[in-house]
């Protein structure tokens, strides 16, 4: 079974809500319950008190031994405002003494980490996809410069973010936004005719385009259909905003790299000596797309017939990459590859499920708070348990999807197409390009 390449993994959709969570909700829903930061500012003397226990937080922390129970807390916003530097440092004295000074700075160091990622100018301005975008730059694990061959090429980014922009600007004969008249489908089209155009300057065949629910991404390329599949979210909004224009553009182009990458495989293998119909059976890809891959096959010996230097140090690279691509999807590597995406499935199953868990309990505590106010002890209890147990959970499967998407960005073939998504973000938000 062939494992999809994939654009951008659904959890993208849902991380927003982490984010608000982490960087704005539990200030709001959980901090104005206790009022943690308004005492922290008020004294330094006065740290949050527990009605329960009628001892400082720091105490209670104390008693806790598992590091993790006193990281979620230092993970919590609240302990991160002005005014809370004496309940910090007193926490972090406590991981110490307790667990070790190797072990909290280890603990603390992934802390201050995951925060500067996951609370970057998380602004009512700020588009929280756009912070996601900044976290999941993060995790590219290779410092290797990224491709500039066919679709990765500046020029062809350049013409491809140009063309879409027209497309977000095109009016009907009434002035109206042209895009809020069109379906789903004509959406698509219009878009993916704008990578085809790229696809077709480079020589690769043009893709089909679908509209279909996906469960783990926003953008899927089918080489037995020779198509591409986006998820309706990607086109469903009748008015664009910059931001979301940009994020289609760039998962099209993400799907349309992938038809690049199988196509030159099948002319790294035509060069190899197999025949169309060898190429179209290995690599399950239609039999018209191995004919024409199988018409202009890339191979050593070709390469090393070209007179012009500039033009064979591409030709080689473009042998070299499509040799690495054969070997992380259809050779060896192909193995690790599958593991690699089902964690990454697996991981944002995970996390969907913690967040509905802590939807659920924070619902709870909330109910709680309207019944019997704040400082019954019934509800310090509830809010004792939703920070350690429910909140530190959510943590923990966050962290593990940071870790599965990380994996991810490193497959040869996904690190690539990242690489040209990056690339059209950059082209597309330059200064003096919006429409």
């Amino acid at each position: 079974m062939q494992v999809p390449r994939i654009a951008l993994p659904l959890f993208r959709r849902y991380m927003p809500v982490i984010l608000r969570e982490r960087a704005t909700a539990m200030s709001d829903d959980l901090d104005n319950a206790h009022n943690d930061r308004r005492h922290a500012e008020r004294s330094k003397e006065h740290a949050p008190q527990h009605e329960s226990t009628n001892a400082p937080l720091t105490d209670l922390l104390a008693s806790a031994a598992p590091i993790e129970y006193q990281g979620a807390f230092l993970r919590n916003p609240t302990f991160n405002g002005r005014g809370s530097g004496p309940v910090r440092a007193t926490l972090v004295q406590q991981m110490q003494q307790t667990h070790g000074n190797r072990a909290a700075r280890r603990f603390l160091t992934h802390i201050s980490s995951v925060q500067r990622q996951a609370t970057a100018d998380v602004a009512p301005q700020t588009s929280l996809l756009s912070v996601m975008r900044q976290v999941e730059k993060g995790h590219t694990t290779t410092k290797e410069k990224p491709s500039s061959t066919g679709l990765a090429a500046d020029s062809q980014v350049k013409k491809y973010v140009k063309d879409v922009k027209g497309i977000k600007a095109l009016k009907d004969a009434e002035g109206n936004n042209q895009w809020a008249t069109w379906g789903l489908l004509r959406r698509a089209q219009a878009l993916v005719s704008k990578a085809n155009d790229r696809l077709a300057a480079i020589g690769v065949e043009t893709v089909d385009v679908q509209i279909h629910t996906l469960d783990h991404a926003r953008g899927e390329f089918d080489p037995a259909l020779w198509a591409m599949k986006l998820d309706p979210g990607v086109v469903i909004k009748r008015s664009m905003t910059d931001e979301e224009m940009k994020d289609a553009a760039d998962t099209i182009l993400h799907e349309a790299r992938h038809a690049e990458q199988d196509f030159r495989i099948a002319r790294m293998l035509a060069g190899k000596g197999k025949t169309a119909g060898q190429i179209a059976k290995e690599m399950k890809i239609p039999d018209r797309v191995a004919v024409k891959a199988a018409a202009s096959p890339i191979s050593k010996a070709g390469v090393g017939k070209i007179q012009d230097a500039a033009k064979r140090q591409v030709a080689d690279t473009e042998l070299k990459e499509a040799e690495a691509w054969h070997k992380d999807y259809y050779g060896e590597g192909r193995t690790h590859h599958s593991e690699t995406m089902q964690n990454l499935y697996k991981a944002d199953e995970e996390y969907k499920k913690s967040l509905k868990n802590y939807e659920k309990e924070n619902k709870a505590y909330k109910a709680l708070v309207t019944k019997y106010g704040e400082k019954d002890k019934r509800v310090t209890e509830k809010y004792e348990s939703l920070m350690s147990v429910e909140y530190f959970l959510l943590n923990a499967a966050y962290d593990d999807w940071q870790k599965a998407h990380k994996a991810y960005r490193a497959l040869p073939i996904e690190k690539d197409a990242n690489d040209l998504e990056d690339k059209v973000e950059t082209e597309y938000l330059k200064k003096g390009q919006k429409q």
